[in-house]
């Protein structure tokens, strides 16, 4: 959030509104405990505020193979520094550190502004199913001596196909109301306070064991070309199994866990009920991923094969 008011050139300050916990109480919204003892947050913090940043912006953090990654580069000046012959050294490498490519792109720094830099022009042809990729933007002045440095990181996915599995239901809720499926009454509402960006995977569920933390959180949108909400509705259902979760408020007003997408094996289907009426699967990496889990009649391995086609799965909806 911060390097995104530096990157405004219309912002002349910002301040942090909570900035210590207060004791004993812990806000996860401050960046030091009530010992003063600094938080994650702090740092990022603090390096946002660098006299001259070079911040990297994107709304995508997962790609398929041979899909360009760009990344803007912008240079956030608050000093008297002036180079007209200044250039961004970009380096990519691999999770355990191996060296992929480089990149380099002439630039400008110029005094107390705010300038767009250049974007990288990356494309990865290979992974090992998935892998991460750590990006490092480095400007260097007309002498080639480091100005400062940032870096970001992004997932790259093997290319694969859905194998159509006819057992497997897709249901998608996109209204409010009360259904009947698979033997069960299911009540779908909007999000209680807003449409929400992140979900949670701590449900125990096979299907998304292999995810990471932050994997169902700050999706990209194709057809928006931005980050969009993963979820605008939750719902109920005492029959089917949480494999994803959020929270929502009940009849009484009070906030309690509720669905996001569960399943249940009725009459020999199984029937995954879902967000996905809001997110299609080929604007998420990650959502596309979560889809080729259910459709793998094994549920033991992730790709089961590799194309450069995408095959929609077979959904329906029930009423």
């Amino acid at each position: 959030m911060t390097e995104a008011f530096r990157r405004d050139d219309n912002m002349i300050s910002t301040a942090i509104h909570l900035f210590i916990d207060a004791w004993p109480s812990g806000w996860m919204k401050t960046i030091m405990d009530f010992k003063r003892n600094p938080k994650p947050a702090y740092f990022a913090y603090r390096n946002a505020l660098s006299p001259i940043l070079v911040s990297l912006r994107t709304d995508r953090f997962a790609y398929f193979v041979g899909e360009k990654i760009n990344i803007e580069c912008w240079i956030c000046n608050d000093t008297q520094l002036l180079d007209e012959n200044a250039k961004v050294i970009y380096e990519l490498y691999r999770e355990n550190g191996e060296f992929v490519m480089r990149g380099e792109h002439p630039t400008r720094i110029t005094p107390a502004s705010v300038k767009y830099s250049c974007e990288t022009d990356v494309v990865i042809d290979k992974v090992n199913k998935r892998e991460r990729f750590t990006l490092k933007a480095i400007p260097l002045d007309e002498n080639d001596k480091v100005v400062t440095y940032n870096d970001m990181e992004f997932d790259v996915f093997e290319d694969c196909t859905v194998p159509e599995n006819k057992n497997v239901v897709f249901v998608q809720l996109s209204e409010n109301g009360r259904f009947e499926i698979a033997g069960e009454t299911v009540e779908v509402k909007d999000c209680g306070m807003l449409p929400v960006h992140f979900v949670s995977r701590k449900t125990g569920h096979p299907a998304v064991e292999m995810f990471k933390p932050k994997d169902f959180s700050y999706w990209y949108d194709k057809d928006s070309d931005m980050i969009t909400p993963i979820a605008h509705r939750t719902f109920t259902a005492d029959g089917f199994t949480a494999i994803l979760t959020s929270g929502n408020t009940d009849s009484n007003n009070k906030w309690n866990k509720a669905l996001v997408c569960a399943e249940k094996c009725y009459q020999g289907k199984w029937y995954i009920q879902d967000w996905m009426a809001t997110v299609t699967f080929q604007n998420s990496k990650y959502l596309f991923v979560f889809q080729l889990r259910f459709q793998n009649t094994s549920l033991n391995t992730i790709f089961e094969t590799v194309n450069e086609s995408v095959k929609y799965y077979n959904k329906s909806r029930l009423h």
